[in-house]
């Protein structure tokens, strides 16, 4: 009896079965026709976005976003304590203001004072007794004392060159000399010019009493009393004349000494003048490279910042960064990137940028764009990288939020060198094919 209803059922069920298979066996047309549509579809709108979604070729690069006048960060230059820090962090500083001193020899106060007087003076001619007042020998100035000494003796000799000056007191003296011979000069022309009178008035009377003689008219003694007359007006005419003729001789060689020893003046002043302004350049560097060594100025205006700089007295090493100076103003924005030499072939100026700074997540922030202006010419020494400066636009992102800038935020930099659609990626091996 049992068997029986179990074959019925198993009957029953096989015989359900085979409905099933064929209402399952026939597919309603309408979902072949539209199945087939939307495959179709489907895959025409997947070969579409291919030729309308790019997927850019990008070299990937790391880049600082900085402003055209970048942070300056000033290094210690000798090693050694700080004797004074002039400044507090965030503090506004002008250009050439006085940041910090580093141990040294020197006093601070007395190389500025002798900066300032170098300023005020200008090797100007100056009292002899002067100078020490103005340069005392007291200044306690290290590294430049010997340079100091130097400028002080060379003005010293300039100063009493100028004062004393020899060559002057010489050329007045031929100058006086020359006035003399002149006036000697005049007062024997005129007494040539007397005497030229007498001797004719001699010579007539000599010709006279000559005439006379020959005629008997007169003696002997006569005649020779008017020659001898005559032959003593001659001598001391030609004696004037030879005296004016020295004269004039003694005033030219006068005049030649007069013009030489104006010559060695100038000769002298000059190589005073030069071996001063030497001494004064010499000291002038002597004052620079202490400077430079010793004390850290501000090269630009801007707000400090300070690293390792903790309080007075601290050690510092050379090359140790003590100071940044911001600047206070912010300009155009750039980034400089240093990209690596593999595939940099492809990069040109005016192609677009895509910056994620590391400040501000991408997938939060966004990314913001710029343009490749300059690229250097040579890859930097044993670095392999090239140096690229980067336009900012401005600091809006791609997800339309705008970030605060901060000076040298650092991120990455996606290079766009070549923009291509996902149908030219997947071609892209067989373009060469085609051309």
């Amino acid at each position: 009896m049992e068997e029986h209803k179990i074959n019925e059922i198993v009957d029953d069920i096989n015989e359900r079965s085979d409905d099933v298979r064929d209402i399952l066996g026939l597919l309603p047309s309408w979902l072949v026709r539209w199945g087939t549509s939307i495959v179709f579809v489907v895959f025409g709108l997947i070969v579409f976005g291919t030729f309308i979604f790019r997927y850019d070729d990008v070299i990937n690069a790391r880049i600082v976003v900085t402003t055209s006048t970048p942070p300056i960060h000033l290094k210690a230059k000798t090693a050694g304590k700080l004797n004074n820090i002039f400044v507090k962090p965030n503090d506004f500083v002008e250009d050439g203001h006085l940041l910090a001193e580093i141990e040294n020899n020197a006093n601070l106060k007395d190389v500025y004072y002798l900066e300032n007087k170098l300023k005020e003076t200008q090797l100007k001619i100056i009292d002899i007794d002067s100078l020490e007042i103005i340069y005392p020998s007291n200044l306690k100035l290290g590294s430049v004392q010997t340079a100091y000494i130097d400028f002080v003796g060379q003005y010293q000799s300039f100063l009493l060159y100028n004062e004393l000056n020899p060559k002057k007191r010489e050329i007045n003296a031929l100058s006086k000399q020359i006035s003399e011979q002149v006036t000697q000069l005049s007062v024997l022309k005129n007494r040539q010019s007397l005497f030229k009178k007498e001797l004719e008035i001699s010579e007539v009377n000599y010709n006279r009493n000559k005439e006379m003689y020959n005629k008997g008219i007169i003696s002997k003694v006569e005649y020779e009393a008017a020659q001898r007359d005559f032959l003593s007006d001659k001598q001391e005419y030609e004696t004037i004349t030879s005296t004016i003729s020295d004269i004039n001789v003694s005033i030219a060689r006068v005049e030649s000494n007069k013009i030489q020893s104006k010559i060695e003046d100038t000769e002298f002043a000059k190589n005073y003048y030069q071996d001063l302004l030497g001494s004064l350049q010499n000291l002038e560097n002597s004052i620079d490279t202490w400077e430079q060594t010793n004390i850290l100025k501000s090269p630009i205006n801007g707000k400090v910042t300070l690293f390792d700089v903790w309080n007075k007295y601290q050690n510092t090493e050379v090359g140790d960064v003590l100071f940044t100076i911001v600047p206070q103003k912010i300009d155009s924005l750039v980034g400089r990137v240093l990209m690596p030499v593999l595939n940099s072939g492809k990069v040109k100026t005016g192609q677009e940028v895509i910056i994620k700074l590391d400040n501000y997540p991408y997938a939060e922030w966004g990314s913001i764009k710029g343009k490749i202006v300059t690229i250097s010419e040579v890859p930097k020494q044993d670095e392999d990288v090239y140096s690229i400066q980067v336009l900012i636009e401005g600091l809006e992102t791609s997800f339309g939020k705008t970030l605060e800038f901060k000076q040298e935020m650092r991120g990455t930099a996606e290079i766009v060198t070549e923009e291509l659609t996902l149908i030219e990626r997947i071609f892209y091996q067989f373009r060469e094919l085609f051309r």
